[in-house]
């Protein structure tokens, strides 16, 4: 069995100004609506015709199938989607990559908001990769078009459970592959 994870391409929204934390809202807000940046485009494609494909429901990630493969995404999960990007009201001007990097740091130390919880949203993954197991049992090859640390988490709970990696890159259009 495999399952490939690729990362989605490259949104058209993403740019690493300083922002304030209502101007970091606004820019996640963004991020999360984004269409994928014209030049963006996978470093090497491979065919998915024997893949059963599946895409988080947010719309880089479904953009990213439709511009990698011609064949269909078979199933949209909510499970699959990107583990959210906490919002903390802070008071200073930081770039947005730096935003993203202190704010989940503070998410993953138990700081809660009005977002779902790193608790929850490990949950939500663990449960995503229980439906990829059961997928990959039922068609043999899954291919997920979804996230960075969503890829990852999954990637990780795939291992607990024997699946050994062949591939990993976790670039834009990256693809970890897993085996078992």
């Amino acid at each position: 069995m495999e399952i490939m994870l690729i990362r989605h391409g490259r949104p058209a929204s993403e740019h690493n100004r300083r922002l304030s934390s209502a101007g970091f809202s606004r820019w996640v807000r963004d991020y999360n609506r984004a269409v994928l940046h014209p030049q963006s485009h996978p470093r090497c494609q491979r065919d998915l015709k024997d893949y059963y494909i599946m895409s988080s429901k947010l719309r880089r990630a479904k953009l990213s199938a439709q511009r990698y493969t011609s064949y269909p995404v078979r199933q949209e999960s909510a499970l699959l989607n990107e583990m959210q990007i906490p919002r903390y009201r802070l008071p200073v001007k930081l770039a947005a990559w730096n935003w993203i990097y202190l704010n989940r740091a503070l998410w993953m130390l138990g700081q809660t908001g009005p977002f779902e919880s790193f608790s929850q949203a490990r949950a939500r993954i663990r449960q995503a990769t229980e439906e990829l197991t059961s997928k990959a049992a039922e068609h043999e090859k899954v291919c997920v078009f979804a996230h960075a640390m969503t890829n990852r988490f999954v990637a990780r709970y795939l291992q607990q459970q024997g699946w050994t990696i062949s591939e990993k890159d976790h670039r834009y259009w990256g693809i970890i592959r897993l085996h078992r």
